[in-house]
């Protein structure tokens, strides 16, 4: 790999990274310092916020076609494309902010209540949908930094904005400021991260620049070609992961939103292992195969998925063993009764990872009409799911409504994938999948098996640290090839000398 692309991934998953580490920090102090049922409001809006701030596709779209461009020194084609897009988005934010507004007006009735603090429930409704605009109406200026090679500026930007949010969330928590002040740092900082993209989109790389005579049509129809699938699959993903909350709110107390809330947001860390990888690989796989075609994605492909496979196993299988113990010293007794919805959500990464990287390649491709119509029938599986296991589980059921949906549609995600990208089966896998499985299920089941006995988190840390040598010795011998150790070195420096 070229020094752009292990550029690009290191500061991705450093981005993540910090971004995790700041959810980490948030919310326990957060719902320690505002209390259960103001959390779970907070959490509450936060979902809705998640779901309308979807750019229905437009950002990928964007990214690959600015990409494919660049690599052809196509400036023409990049303000065109740069200019179409930022038009898309003003649409979007102003379209999805005002669907917000009314979804609000249609929920806040129903909330505010002896335990919700007066006026709480609209304000942040209010300081929501202005977070839905701000951040919508200034996205197109990092796809553009990341169609053009400089997503590791994105990167900066997007690390920077995590460390200020938690910065300013604890000194305004500290003022006294309550769960409004946390929903006014979060529009802070979405405002400020998009601003400053856009200050070195203009500074750094002037030729993206656009006006309004740089429109095209041509552009206009690329973007809604792959957009209308992008579309599809990005408002399905949002309502998968977001309904859980919604869901629960409208069959349990709010105060089980904020444990569905700690459940998902440690699903939402585990899914950032190839998360990154996958916003990372989407504009070189769109120059690599404008410039050299298919093959290059192939290998993209297999490989990326044996890394992130092995790379799961290593980390979820002691989150999984130990989650009790993990919740309760990470939010407390009450809400660490999450624990047993977090393991649900959590195992479920391991099948769903099979396919999350077949879809940056097939969006270079521009193939991704299947992956859309599959991802819509998990949208209406999870939500009919979790309506009816919720009314019978609880949380643990609107979770199991998330994961049974993922366990039958798999295998035709992986189909198709495989099938678009020239894989047969076999040797997906024997490169990809039977690697890391084969060579750490013996230590696994082990492992699983004590993790119930585990009572304190000195317990939890030395059983992780155990299977963290055992299966990383077993993964360095039968999962990494020498390009792999190569490549694990590169952004290793990489990363060590940002750092010095």
């Amino acid at each position: 790999m070229n020094s752009r692309v292990v550029r690009n991934i290191s500061t991705t998953y450093a981005s993540r990274i910090i971004a995790m580490g700041s959810v980490l920090v948030l919310v326990p102090y957060v719902a320690n310092k505002v209390g259960t049922d103001a959390y779970g409001l907070y959490a509450l809006t936060v979902a809705v916020v998640a779901i309308f701030q979807n750019d229905l596709g437009m950002s990928s779209a964007l990214t690959r076609f600015i990409a494919r461009s660049s690599a052809t020194q196509d400036s023409g084609s990049v303000r065109s494309y740069a200019a179409a897009g930022t038009v898309f988005f003003v649409g979007i934010g102003i379209l999805m902010a005002g669907i917000a507004a009314l979804s609000f007006a249609a929920i806040i009735p129903t909330l505010n209540g002896p335990s919700v603090p007066s006026g709480a429930a609209t304000t942040l409704a209010a300081v929501s949908v202005a977070s839905i605009l701000a951040s919508l109406t200034l996205a197109p200026h990092r796809q553009v930094l990341a169609g053009v090679g400089r997503l590791d500026l994105a990167n900066a930007v997007a690390i920077s904005q995590s460390i200020l949010r938690v910065l300013m969330t604890i000194v305004v928590l500290a003022a006294g400021g309550g769960i409004v002040g946390v929903a006014l740092v979060d529009l802070a900082a979405v405002v400020l991260g998009g601003s400053a993209t856009w200050i070195l989109r203009r500074v750094l790389h002037p030729e993206a620049s656009c006006r309004i005579a740089d429109i095209h049509r041509q552009a206009f129809r690329d973007l809604l070609g792959l957009g209308i699938d992008l579309l599809v699959m990005s408002v399905a993903a949002v309502v998968i992961l977001q309904s859980g909350s919604m869901i629960v709110s409208l069959i349990l107390p709010i105060s089980m939103v904020a444990i569905y809330s700690v459940a998902q947001r440690v699903f939402t860390l585990s899914r950032e292992v190839t998360n990154s990888l996958t916003a990372a690989l989407l504009p070189e796989a769109s120059r690599q195969h404008a410039l050299v075609g298919t093959a290059a994605l192939t290998n993209f492909y297999v490989r990326g998925t044996r890394l992130t496979n092995g790379l799961l196993i290593l980390l979820l299988v002691p989150l999984i063993a130990f989650m009790p113990v993990w919740l309760e010293s990470w939010v407390g007794a009450d809400l660490a009764a999450a624990a047993t919805t977090a393991q649900i959500l959590v195992a479920s990464m391991l099948v769903n990872n099979q396919h999350l990287l077949a879809i940056p390649m097939l969006g270079a491709q521009g193939r991704l009409r299947v992956f859309s119509v599959l991802h819509l029938g998990w949208m209406v599986l999870s939500v009919v799911g979790g309506f009816l296991l919720g009314r019978v589980w609880g949380v643990e059921g609107v979770a199991a409504g998330f994961v049974v949906p993922i366990l039958l549609l798999e295998p035709l995600y992986l189909r198709h994938g495989l099938s678009r990208l020239g894989v047969r089966w076999r040797d997906f896998l024997r490169k990809s999948l039977a690697p890391s499985i084969l060579s750490c299920v013996v230590p696994a089941v082990v492992l699983l098996s004590l993790g119930g006995q585990a009572e304190s988190l000195l317990q939890a840390i030395a059983g992780t640290l155990a299977w963290v040598l055992t299966a990383g010795a077993l993964e360095a011998r039968f999962v990494l090839t020498p390009s792999d150790r190569t490549l694990l070195l590169s952004l290793l420096l990489h990363a060590r000398s940002r750092n010095s």
